[in-house]
């Protein structure tokens, strides 16, 4: 069995091994090979082996079918450096009359994306370019699921405490925060739909009362909508207070806004009641 490799540059490198695996990892195989023959931008193996780690055994060309060229170990005959990653135009194994092509597609991580805009020329590999495009698809999702929120919890009904929390939220975890962020076309329905969605996910809401100034000429109360996570953790700041512990938050740094858009300063609740469970907004 032999083996032919085209670089997608005049290079000279020797390659010492390939592994090819499924795309879910299951299915791994090496190549090895006893002679390698070499030319700017080609390389040539002689008697090849594939073998299957997992089987510990050796098996035929028809096995790399449909796998992907997932790592490779050479060496560049200028800097007699070490080398894992090389532009590889074409890959072609032979064995006897049978003949294989691999696919591109199964060599994407061995291929650069040249990206050219006004302002920038970038040459990326397969690695560098899925991060870049995972990046942009987060910050994308994560814009659209803050417009989401923005036009789903408005003030005037009373859900800025709501909006705020979620936001925060984005911000400190976008990832897992947009994972459950599914929307088809952003209509109105559907973006309430996937809104509520999401704060239910993050443990639903109510509407809570806050006693404030108890036990005074001041004594008040508010409504409120909370997460009821957050108002667990509140409710839980309060009565370690109430019983002589060290309240966390200082005058003026956590306020809440009721139902009516009036500011309510944590500093001095001392008591959140649950008044009713809400299902969606």
């Amino acid at each position: 069995m032999n083996l032919k490799v085209t670089l997608s540059e005049k290079r000279k490198v020797v390659i010492e091994s390939l592994e090819f695996s499924s795309d879910d990892g299951s299915v791994v195989l090496g190549l090895w090979w006893v002679d390698t023959h070499f030319t700017p931008g080609k390389v040539e193996g002689k008697d090849v082996t594939i073998y299957n780690d997992e089987r510990c055994e050796r098996v035929g060309l028809h096995e790399v079918k449909g796998l992907f060229l997932t790592s490779l170990q050479a060496c560049d005959i200028s800097t007699k450096e070490a080398i894992d990653w090389l532009d590889i135009e074409s890959i072609q194994i032979s064995d006897g009359d049978e003949v294989y092509d691999v696919p591109s597609c199964f060599l994407r991580r061995f291929k650069r994306h040249n990206l050219y805009t006004d302002c920038l020329h970038l040459s990326l590999t397969e690695e560098q370019y899925q991060t870049i495009a995972q990046y942009v698809r987060l910050h994308d999702k994560a814009d659209n699921l803050d417009g989401a929120l923005s036009n789903c919890l408005d003030s005037d009904s009373g859900y800025d405490n709501i909006y705020s929390y979620l936001k925060k939220e984005l911000v400190s975890d976008p990832q897992k925060m947009t994972d459950a962020f599914n929307v088809g076309d952003y209509t109105g329905e559907e973006e309430a739909a996937a809104v509520n969605h999401i704060i239910s996910t993050y443990g639903g809401m109510a509407v809570y009362t806050l006693i404030s100034n108890a036990g005074t000429p001041d004594e008040c109360s508010s409504d409120v909508i909370l997460m009821r996570s957050q108002a667990d953790i509140l409710s839980e700041n309060i009565r370690e207070r109430n019983n002589g512990g060290t309240f966390p938050f200082a005058e003026g740094e956590i306020s809440l806004t009721d139902k009516d858009g009036d500011t309510v300063d944590l500093f001095y609740v001392d008591e959140i009641r649950l008044k009713t469970v809400l299902d969606e907004f």
